[in-house]
């Protein structure tokens, strides 16, 4: 859930966590989205700048991962929910695609 201050939250990507992109959606509330940061297993970092106001009920654009389908550590979100009507929270769900290739 994204409150209406600036936020930082961080999911944690447990079992299963290779992954060649990643997309996610808003619900709930719009929201203004400034960066995504993506951790990778061997301890990389992949920063990506969004900077953009993401409307309730709507998905991202598949965003590509640095080198293919890599072992994820964690993604962190940082961003704001937008002033609405009714004072919603926004939710962000994060998905994942795999390729299925070998290491």
């Amino acid at each position: 859930m994204v409150n209406f201050d600036r936020e930082k939250d961080e999911i944690l990507i447990l079992g299963a966590d290779r992954f060649a992109s990643i997309r996610f959606k808003v619900t709930d509330a719009p929201v203004q989205l400034i960066r995504i940061e993506v951790y990778y297993e061997n301890g990389e970092q992949q920063n990506i700048d969004v900077n953009a106001s993401i409307s309730q009920d709507k998905e991202s654009k598949v965003i590509d991962l640095n080198g293919g389908e890599r072992s994820l550590k964690k993604v962190v979100f940082y961003y704001k929910t937008l002033p609405n009507s009714a004072d919603k929270k926004a939710q962000m769900e994060l998905w994942g695609m795999k390729t299925n290739q070998s290491e």
